[in-house]
């Protein structure tokens, strides 16, 4: 629950961030990394919209898809409220090094 808690503080501020340095109501797809502080990125998004799974309410200015702010702020919310704690790796993956890249 403490969790969950610290998340939902952590997105808060986060997404303000992203309000304040966006006063335009709305970020442009290649923009998204910027505009974001690294978080989103434009490539990977156009993935996520072709398979139904984006920041919802997009729409287009001539050939450019844009985000509005509060969709976006949603979308970074639900990500980092929904993330589930990971679980370390097996001991013998950490003392074998297998799957590490040199």
């Amino acid at each position: 629950m403490q969790q969950k808690l610290k998340r939902e503080l952590i997105a808060d501020g986060i997404c303000q961030k992203v309000i304040e340095n966006n006063p335009y109501g709305f970020i442009l797809r290649p923009d998204l990394k910027e505009k974001t502080g690294g978080m989103l990125n434009g490539a990977y998004h156009k993935n996520l919209d072709y398979q139904g799974k984006g920041i919802e309410d997009r729409f287009k200015i001539g050939n450019t898809t844009a985000y509005p702010i509060d969709a976006v702020v949603a979308f970074i919310k639900k990500k980092i409220i929904s993330q589930n704690t990971k679980t370390p790796p097996s001991p013998s993956i950490v003392k074998t090094g297998q799957g590490l890249k040199e």
